[in-house]
């Protein structure tokens, strides 16, 4: 039976950053597929910039220096974990010293009306990270593109510097994009809730193409409703007013949810069903477009038949 160690080390973090909020992953690249489900080890960062792990087997091992509650890689070392007599084994090149290699950065998000964003997506060289409640604090590294992409629903992206980031950015109002429907609406369920938004395959302003996010290449995996735009539908209108973040193609896409009770045992609280508006795409034009009303027929009836309950 392998012989287990302990790995311990400390980390030395820019100046103003909370400890706390950091941890170390040691994974062992060379693990079998089999052995991958119990070769990465985690512990937290203390106050002082320790930490210490046990179970390791003697191996190459990787260090990952983890941040904020999306625990998005910051920084990596690779070195050996050798054979020793010692109970505890220090990281070789302790301690770890990353306050030239990473950066913080820190400001508050604000939507066009001043108050501050529910939800927005920073996007920087190293990955992404969602926010909630307007307010941004993450690391960065150093050596990687400067420029940090800001974007939330229904506003245009913005990117700054991230040598120079104000302590606060006020977005600006997307496209504005009438949305109507050519035919009555079915009637929903009592308590189903319709939505819309305009979902776009491609966008330039991503710094992340389709591959790179299928494959995993992103450290967080960015989702559309951190800048989509998602409207709900009152029957008794007839159009409604979407905004884009930029130009381009969009398709609608239409959501039914409803709740159908407390049976959570059964996993029936609730459900929701989306539909597509298969071939039909709109062009949104920056400056051309601005308010112009596309007529849409969104499939509803399948939805609606999809969500019903059986007896």
């Amino acid at each position: 039976m392998d012989r287990e160690s302990y790995l311990g080390g400390t980390v030395r973090l820019p100046e103003g950053v909370d400890p706390s909020k950091c941890r170390v992953v040691a994974d062992l690249p060379d693990a079998t597929r089999e052995e991958k489900t119990y070769a990465q080890f985690t512990a937290p960062v203390d106050r002082r910039g320790a930490f210490t792990m046990s179970g390791l087997r003697p191996a190459a091992v990787r260090l990952n220096l983890q941040y904020g509650a999306e625990y998005a890689n910051v920084a990596s070392l690779t070195g050996l974990l050798p054979e020793s007599d010692r109970e505890t084994i220090l990281s070789p090149l302790d301690p770890w010293d990353v306050r030239d290699e990473l950066r913080m950065i820190a400001f508050e998000i604000r939507m066009a009306d001043g108050q501050p964003a529910p939800r927005a997506l920073v996007a920087y060289g190293g990955g992404s990270l969602p926010v909630e409640r307007g307010r941004v604090e993450t690391l960065v590294r150093t050596a990687e593109n400067d420029d940090v992409l800001v974007v939330a629903p229904g506003h245009r992206p913005t990117t700054l510097s991230a040598r120079s980031l104000p302590e606060e950015i006020q977005l600006v109002r997307g496209i504005p994009v009438r949305v109507g429907i050519e035919s009555a609406l079915p009637a929903l369920p009592d308590g189903a809730e319709l939505t819309v938004r305009l979902s776009c395959e491609r966008s330039s302003w991503l710094p992340w193409t389709g591959k790179e996010l299928n494959q995993g290449l992103v450290p967080v995996r960015p989702r559309a409703s951190l800048w989509v735009e998602e409207v709900a539908i009152d029957p008794s209108q007839t159009e409604w007013t979407v905004h884009v973040p930029s130009a381009g193609s969009y398709r609608p896409d239409w959501t039914v949810r409803h709740s159908i009770g407390d049976d959570v045992l059964n996993g029936r609280r609730s459900r929701s069903f989306s539909t597509l508006t298969k071939g039909y795409e709109i062009q949104v034009e920056d400056g051309r477009s601005d308010g112009a009303l596309f007529w849409v027929k969104p499939d509803l009836e399948r939805a609606l038949e999809a969500m019903k309950v059986p007896d």
